[in-house]
């Protein structure tokens, strides 16, 4: 019996004692809201799909206000860590997303083409 319960404090502490490894981190998720009504929507919606394509991001376009509320607060419920917007209503619009993901507007470097030619100059 004695052997037993020695046997079973030092399981006890050797589970104890060894270190768990971290839990893994998830990826950061990135998304890109951009109004698809109004006044140069096509524009805004067309730089929205390049950006999405070229940062592996989500792309939302919603269409009223009330769809613009609706989709940040998805995007902060889901854990969204970086979200570009683009014709959004953004105070309103962006409310949800306050303290829990950075807001960065479309324009962003990180969405523009590098404004680097590629081709070298005959001078």
């Amino acid at each position: 019996m004695t052997r037993l319960l020695v046997a079973a404090i030092a399981g006890l502490a050797a589970g104890l004692s060894a270190s768990p490894e971290p839990p893994p981190q998830p990826s950061a998720r990135v998304a890109v809201v951009v109004d698809g009504s109004g006044p140069g929507a096509p524009a805004r919606v067309a730089a929205a799909r390049r950006c999405a394509a070229r940062l592996g991001a989500t792309l939302r376009v919603p269409r009223t206000l009330g769809d613009q509320v609706t989709a940040t607060s998805a995007l902060a419920a889901h854990g969204y860590a970086t979200v570009y917007t683009g014709g959004l209503d953004g105070g309103y619009a962006t409310a949800p997303l306050a303290g829990r993901a950075r807001v960065l507007p479309l324009a962003a470097a990180a969405c523009q083409a590098s404004s680097r030619s590629n081709t070298v100059s005959s001078e």
